[in-house]
């Protein structure tokens, strides 16, 4: 699994608190970052667009994953995508 430096962590971070996301729900955000950014890496695909969170919805599928893990991945990715084209303008 890929490595999540801690500039884009802290930044991460940083937009988790802006969106008003719970401190007891970023640990799922985090994890589903590395993972989506993981699937993104090994298949090519650019993390920031949107559309590509159908295919890692289709692979948590795959991976037999439940609906209630992937029912809270869809809203994290969503706004990590989001929230990465934020990110990557400050980088």
């Amino acid at each position: 699994m890929l490595a999540i430096s801690p500039n884009l962590t802290q930044l991460f971070e940083a937009l988790l608190a802006k969106q008003g996301i719970s401190i007891y729900q970023r640990s799922y955000y985090h994890k589903w970052l590395r993972y989506y950014l993981d699937f993104c890496d090994k298949y090519y695909l650019e993390p920031t667009e949107r559309h590509n969170l159908s295919a890692f919805d289709e692979k948590l599928r795959a991976k037999n994953q439940s609906e209630s893990q992937r029912q809270q991945a869809k809203p994290a990715i969503a706004g990590i995508t989001k929230g990465l084209l934020v990110i990557k303008s400050q980088v």
